[in-house]
């Protein structure tokens, strides 16, 4: 089974290695079906590495059986024999190929070789019986094609083998035998060959020559992955036991023939800040570390190359360790097998990660002490405005940590990915949306130092080795531990236990910490494992009333899978009996399929007997096809029928002058057989008994009685601040009745009821004119017109500009508020918004009045909304008219 990927690149894994080097002393393979080949063979050359000892070490003798399916599904097996090749390597395997023309018949012990590409892949690789891993750099498929003749692949394999250790002192055989020690003797893994300090044991467990001094730098590093397809940053294992990574200075001694090596960040300039290293150009450990020395392809047919260099430490003394660093470039082929090693794996998402363009920055093979970061990891705002305006916005990296625990690695400023290592470690992230991935979940603890639910922090567990389909929460949940949340892992898949890979979340709360929150959100990925459907209930409307009757409602929520309808138990409880008290509630209720939530109604029936409030509690009962969730119960309480009390302003302008009362209306309904004392809160900006004549705070209605009134009386002496003061009364809660609508009602308390002509003789007497030369004029110039000053209710004299009307903006739309003084009568008010200012009718836009904004304590202004959006300009306006 294969999935096609959609490209195709001329470059291939081939590496530069010359086929005549390879062919000396190379074995012949030897086939199971032999038959005439008219084609050059294809080669796979590589390592055999033993990697179950503390290093890895070369295989040389065995016979090796490999395996490969054909395009066309025949599988074909070639063996060889290891041996020492070039003393690096371990084997070579000669392909043979069938030709597939017209007139010749395919080979069928060969692989085909057609005029266009073909997609063949490694079935199966063993030593001596014994399964191999492929390692690359080359992947777990080959192309063949007619112009790809005489390919060469590098394919190292890895066995599960441990080196011989005669004297079980911790050092194989043949490390002992390389440096001389005594494979006999397992005192000499104490032995300091060079008075360093380092024993031989501790130098072959930090991969070292126990014969040189560990005080100097010796060069670990001879090959590195980097990836064609963009950006990877280069880094090198350089052992030196008392030199910080500082002090560690690489002189560039040949730059690699296909691409360029350079230093980010090198001189102050954001659009260039980069350098090509040259040919004596130098860099640091630290440099390399924090991802600053990156190598990039040229995008020839050509494979990488290599580089050569010297490493110096602080002392003079020391002698430089002069080495050559192989690049291998990894590509996949044009097809890539459903089911990959991890180690492809890995490197296939690097492969596309770097052509996405981050920078690829790649521990695995690094020490266990190591921190890696991007250039700008770790800065806070002040010192990363500083970098951004020296070098420009940083890019983004995915960095890949050491196989330790105390592997360390830190983002910058971008989006980066940032994969802990094969044993856990630290990850810190950066001010951008970052993604945390685990791959590996036997045990260990990861750390994610910043993740933020704000920031769009993605926590990706998705590598977690468990069959599609099976439930997260048997595999993971979510706790927390010492205040710290922490997502742990149950890898047997029972839900218990949870002892594998832990990942801490300090910077998320306990409020965030919901394992299905978290996965349907997208912070949480979880790869093939699906969140079974979970219950919860709310009273969303928890009280229901036989007044009405008005219903209280329960909300079932569905978290998890939607794809099923979901029959849910439920069980109906409480004081009120169902059926009885109230419509009856089934005890099932139907989830469609892709319904998150469903509404369950407590309808009661008005029964009319007084009883005290009743209860319906709802109990989520267990099912088939979905979890409990934490709120499994709720209750909706049935109000008796009782007597509903409003209150509305049926004359709502009261005036000084005139003695004119306002009048407030309350009445009650349902329940009026008995009689009721109705208890108001008495407001307003107007004094109760000073400005109008006293009003008690209580109102009481006789048996029977449905309403009752109350005026406002304005008294004589009233002093009306800005011409106008309001009475507000709020009907006060109480256990004899619901109070019905929002319980208040204002009534306007004004001097008079204006109009435009008495304004003008009591505020401009002596001015002359017709009304509508009066109407235009502008007494003392402030811009501000006699008609706009009444129409608006301003200072005649000392008309304020804020009392004009203005415009706003709330919720993407447009408006406009504006007073509009009681009292007046002979003005009209028009609000009109349009696209056009040329044709206000004829690209009109419709308006509505929209309720007061909280805090507004002017009872004269008014507010207005466009109902428009996002779209064209909107102008809106208001016109006022006279209308005597």
């Amino acid at each position: 089974m294969s999935t096609t990927i959609p490209f195709r690149s001329e470059y291939r894994n081939a590496l530069a290695v010359a086929c005549a080097a390879l062919a000396l002393g190379g074995a012949v393979p030897v086939l199971r079906a032999q038959s005439t080949i008219t084609e050059p063979h294809t080669v796979f050359y590589g390592k055999v590495l033993g990697t179950a000892s503390a290093q890895d070490f070369l295989v040389t003798a065995g016979r090796l059986t490999w395996t490969i399916q054909r395009s066309d599904g025949v599988a074909v097996t070639l063996e060889t024999s290891l041996y020492l090749l070039d003393d690096t390597y371990s084997y070579r395997l000669n392909v043979p190929h069938a030709a597939l023309a017209l007139g010749l018949d395919p080979n069928p012990g060969g692989i085909l070789m057609p005029p266009v590409p073909q997609v063949n892949l490694h079935a199966a690789v063993a030593v001596d019986g014994q399964p191999a891993v492929l390692l690359g750099p080359a992947g777990s498929a080959f192309t063949t094609e007619q112009l790809l003749r005489t390919a060469t692949y590098r394919m190292d394999l890895g066995l599960h083998r441990a080196a011989t250790d005669s004297d079980g002192d911790g050092m194989p055989d043949w490390w002992e035998d390389r440096y001389g020690l005594d494979k006999q003797d397992p005192a000499d893994a104490a032995a300091d060959l060079r008075g360093d300090g380092l024993s031989a044991l501790e130098a072959y467990l930090r991969g070292l020559d126990p014969t040189r001094d560990a005080r100097e730098p010796e060069l670990l590093t001879g090959e590195v992955i980097v990836y064609p397809s963009g950006s990877t940053g280069i880094l090198l294992d350089t052992a030196d036991l008392d030199s910080s990574a500082d002090e560690l200075v690489y002189t560039l001694t040949r730059p690699p023939s296909a691409g360029t090596l350079s230093l980010r960040n090198v001189q102050a300039n954001p659009e260039q800040p980069d350098t090509i290293l040259a040919s004596g150009a130098t860099f640091t450990q630290t440099d390399l570390q924090q991802g600053r020395v990156i190598y990039d392809h040229d995008g020839s047919n050509h494979a990488p190359g290599s580089f050569d260099l010297e490493v110096r430490d602080e002392n003079p003394d020391h002698p430089a360790y002069a080495g050559t660093v192989l690049l291998l470039g990894y590509e996949p082929a044009i097809q890539i097998p459903a089911s990959l090693g991890a180690l492809e794996g890995q490197r296939l998402e690097n492969y596309f990660d770097a052509q996405a363009g981050y920078v690829i920055l790649d521990g695995t093979a690094f020490p266990a002490n190591v921190a890696l970061a991007a250039p700008s990891a770790g800065l806070a705002s002040d010192a990363l405005a500083a970098y951004v305006a020296a070098y420009g916005p940083d890019r983004s990296y995915k960095i890949i940590g050491a196989a330790a625990p105390d592997a360390v690695a830190s983002g910058g400023q971008g989006e980066d990915v940032l994969v802990a290592g094969n044993q856990g470690g630290s990850l810190t992230g950066g001010p951008a949306a970052d993604w945390f991935v685990a791959q590996s979940f036997e045990t260990g603890r990861i750390t994610i130092s910043d993740f933020s639910v704000a920031e769009q922090d993605v926590v990706d567990l998705s590598r977690i080795p468990a069959s599609a389909g099976a439930y997260a929460h048997q595999y993971l949940r979510v706790v927390q531990t010492a205040g710290v949340s922490q997502i742990q892992t149950d890898l047997d898949g029972n839900g218990a236990g949870f002892t594998n890979l832990a990942v801490a979340l300090p910077g998320l709360s306990a409020a965030e910490a919901d394992l299905y929150t978290l996965i349907e959100s997208g912070r949480l990925r979880v790869g093939p494992l699906v969140l079974e459907p979970m219950i919860s209930v709310a009273a969303s409307q928890p009280q229901a009333s036989e007044n009405g009757p008005s219903p209280g409602i329960f909300t079932l929520t569905r978290q998890g899978s939607l794809s099923e309808d979901l029959v849910v138990n439920i069980l109906i409880s409480g004081s009120a009996q169902n059926g009885v008290d109230c419509q009856l509630v089934p005890a099932t209720v139907i989830l469609p399929a892709g319904a998150t939530a469903v509404e369950v109604p407590v309808v009661p029936f008005a029964d009319g007997i007084a009883e005290p409030a009743e209860a319906v509690q709802l109990t989520v009962s267990p099912g088939t096809g979905y979890r409990i969730g934490a709120a499994s119960q709720a209750i909706v309480t049935i109000e008796d029928r009782l007597m509903l009390v409003a209150i509305e302003a049926v004359e709502p302008i009261a005036v000084k002058d005139t003695t004119s009362p306002g009048l407030f209306q309350i009445t009650r309904r349902d329940v009026t057989a008995s009689d009721v004392m109705i208890r108001l809160t008495i407001g307003g900006t107007a004094s109760n008994g000073g400005d109008y004549n006293t009003l008690s705070s209580q109102v009481y209605m006789a048996p029977n009685q449905t309403v009752a009134f109350l005026q406002v009386v304005p008294k004589a002496d009233a002093v009306l601040a800005g011409g106008m003061e309001t009475v507000n009364i709020t009907i006060r809660p109480d256990s004899n009745y619901r109070v019905e609508g929002s319980g208040q009602a204002l009534v306007a308390l004004i001097e008079r009821a204006d109009s435009f002509a008495g304004w003008r003789s009591r505020e401009f007497p002596d001015a002359a004119g017709d009304v509508a030369t009066f109407a235009s004029a502008d007494d003392g110039q402030t811009g501000i017109s006699h008609f706009q000053r009444y129409a608006f209710g301003l200072d005649p004299h000392q008309p304020d500009p804020g009392g004009l009307p203005r415009l706003f903006r709330q919720d993407g739309k447009v408006g406009v508020t504006f007073r509009k003084p009681v009292g007046i009568a002979d003005v009209q008010y028009r609000v009109l918004a349009t696209t056009d200012l040329q044709a206000w009718d004829g690209q009109a836009v419709a308006v509505v009045p929209m309720a007061a904004p909280a805090g507004t304590s002017d009872p004269a202004q008014v507010f207005y909304e466009a109902l428009v959006g996002d779209g064209p300009a909107v102008f809106i306006g208001v016109e006022v008219m006279l209308v005597p």
